[in-house]
């Protein structure tokens, strides 16, 4: 059966379940959710320590940290490819 993808990660999970299984392309996808995860951990924590850096108090770096988290939340809902 041919199937249209247009995604990449969907090309890949497709080409991993080809070769190597089903369970390989659940594993695909699920390392490509932790990697997104860690990778919003980690840019908020470098803010953090831009804002250290450039002298901010734990005031200023509470407040960022509240609104990078709502807007990370905020483009999650709300992103193009959801089509909302």
């Amino acid at each position: 059966m041919i199937r249209t993808v247009t995604h990449p990660a969907s090309l890949a999970s497709l080409a991993y379940e080809n070769g190597a299984g089903r369970a390989a392309g659940k594993l695909l996808s699920l390392s490509c959710a932790v990697f997104a995860y860690a990778s919003v951990i980690a840019w908020a924590y470098y803010g953090t320590e831009a804002l250290t850096f450039l002298g901010v108090g734990e005031k200023g770096k509470r407040c960022y940290l509240l609104l990078s988290g709502a807007f990370t939340a905020v483009g999650a809902l709300f992103s193009p490819a959801s089509g909302v």
